[in-house]
């Protein structure tokens, strides 16, 4: 058996019970009971009243307890004092008596079945299951196995008894408590449900399939006992998981969807404000550039008012040098004149120089004015460069640095985002395919055009003789779909652009494999789909 085959189906795997001893187990004896597999085994007996008191309800009680049936309800707290009153307690003894056991055994031997044209009911590798009830002592409910067949020994039931204690204690390997013996044992799945009356000290208090009362269960209750029977209630746990996991995602989706709205609002409140620093900046560059340029043609236009002031000023200079070397001249003239020419004289140099003095005057006019023009620029300077020099907004590079951390934060926030929508995305991927099958959203397609289909898996099945040899061969084509030969150019075309598809065109015959039980739709070709 493979350690896959083991893990899913527990240490006993694919056995079956062939055999069942009870060691001071109510009133049974401790003689092995062989039991033929696949038959029908009925216990009867009646007393005066109801019962004979055969032990017929303390055997099916111990066979279900050792295929660990959930109707003894193993996480009970209370299952170890319930089992253990499947020991021997003869009726009317008193209640100090030693004549009720303390500890008893239940053996079971699980045996393959072997191959029909081989002849034979059993063989293979036998393993025989140990369990150990005790009374008062602690652990009160024990199970191990054992390879082969170890049964109790002995000429005569206390003889057996004192070796089924000596083959407990030499027993070695992994003993299982109340709540994993099952599964250990048997796997994840129910292998036993059964209706006792009496289970050890524990009425039956449910109803269940195979009770008469089966009337009673609601449709929901006959559901989930088929569904625990199959083994398959993981398989609605895990749907269930994926669907809470799927909420949870759709709303971390949203979450962070929101978060990258709100950092995209603060993203574009920052670009704003910074371009509004640059358009204030801006502005004042340009005002420095008007003023300075003001300044440059004031200052330029009083430097050419002020060389022009000196050329007059020297031209009036050599003026009044001329005119006062005209005046020598003339009292010199007036000396050698008359008084009368003289005066005469006089008054024409008189009116000369009343008319330079009035040619003077506009030019000094315009000299006043030049150093009242040159006095207002200067106090338009002073108060551009006040104004520059008190301003108290915050620096453009603090702005830039602000908003390039925004966006930094912007872009984590969208890759968060692409992450959990790509998680989304692959959980409603896989759930669509657990609803659909192995074939998945290529089965979907074949679906939606109307073409028939089948996985070739589920067309092949293999003997277990023939495993070994051809499960390495078909695990290549494992996921491979089956069409008719018909359809195959409308399922290829139905396939297009889903790369990763294989393909079987195959039309039904008995064509039989080596060491195949069954085949459909083997002959044929595996093309590969989807390109």
């Amino acid at each position: 058996m493979r350690s896959s085959e083991v893990a899913a189906r527990g240490a006993v795997g694919r056995r079956v019970l062939t055999c069942l001893q009870t060691i001071d187990v109510g009133r049974l004896t401790s003689d092995p009971v062989f039991l033929v597999p696949g038959g029908f085994i009925a216990v009867t007996g009646q007393g005066p009243v109801d019962s004979n008191e055969s032990s017929k309800t303390t055997f099916e009680a111990a066979l279900s307890l050792v295929h660990g049936d959930p109707g003894w309800r193993q996480a009970s707290p209370q299952f170890s004092a319930y089992a253990a009153e499947l020991l021997f307690n003869p009726p009317n003894a008193p209640a100090g008596a030693r004549v009720r056991a303390d500890v008893g055994f239940i053996v079971a031997v699980f045996a393959e079945a072997g191959q029909p044209e081989a002849g034979t009911a059993g063989g293979g590798d036998p393993l025989t299951v140990w369990v150990r009830i005790r009374r008062h002592d602690d652990p009160g409910f024990e199970a191990t196995v054992a390879p082969g067949v170890r049964l109790a020994r002995g000429s005569s039931n206390a003889a057996r008894i004192e070796d089924a204690k000596r083959v407990w204690a030499s027993l070695r390997g992994p003993k299982w408590g109340p709540q994993v013996y099952a599964r250990a044992l048997y796997g994840p799945g129910v292998s036993c449900l059964s209706y006792v009356s009496t289970r050890g000290g524990r009425s039956e208090q449910r109803t269940t399939l195979l009770g008469s009362d089966v009337s009673q269960l609601s449709p929901e209750q006959i559901a989930w006992q088929l569904i625990d029977l199959a083994a398959m209630r993981h398989l609605f746990q895990n749907e269930a998981t994926q669907r809470v996991e799927f909420f949870r995602l759709t709303q971390q989706l949203k979450e962070k969807e929101q978060e990258v709205s709100r950092a995209q609002e603060t993203v574009a409140a920052c670009t704003r404000q910074a371009e509004a620093i640059t358009r204030r900046r801006q502005m004042l560059d340009q005002a420095a550039a008007a003023l300075d340029q003001h300044v440059a043609r004031t200052v330029s236009q009083a430097l050419d008012d002020l060389a022009q002031l000196h050329k007059d000023r020297d031209a009036a200079s050599a003026a009044a040098e001329q005119a006062k070397q005209d005046v020598d001249e003339v009292f010199e003239r007036l000396e050698a004149l008359d008084p009368a020419t003289v005066a005469g004289l006089v008054a024409r140099t008189a009116d000369e120089r009343s008319a330079a003095e009035r040619a003077r005057q506009p030019v000094a006019d315009r000299a006043d004015r030049l150093r009242l023009d040159i006095e207002m620029a200067d106090r338009d300077l002073q108060q551009a460069a006040d104004a520059a020099a008190g301003w108290s907004g915050r620096a453009a590079a603090a702005v830039e640095a602000e908003c390039l951390d925004a966006q930094a934060a912007a872009e984590d926030a969208r890759t968060r985002a692409a992450l959990a929508r790509e998680r989304q995305e692959e959980a409603a991927a896989h759930l669509n395919a657990v609803r659909l099958g192995q074939a998945g959203p290529a089965g979907e397609r074949l679906k939606q055009a109307g073409i028939d289909w089948h996985l070739l898996d589920d067309a092949v099945e293999v003997a277990e003789n023939a495993r070994p040899l051809f499960d390495p061969l078909l695990v290549p084509f494992s996921g491979a779909i089956c069409v008719h030969p018909d359809d195959h150019a409308d399922a290829v075309a139905a396939l297009a652009g889903l790369p990763g598809c294989m393909l079987v065109s195959a039309r039904r015959g008995d064509h039989r494999a080596a060491g195949s039980k069954r085949a459909s739709g083997v002959a044929g070709d595996v093309r590969p789909a989807g390109r």
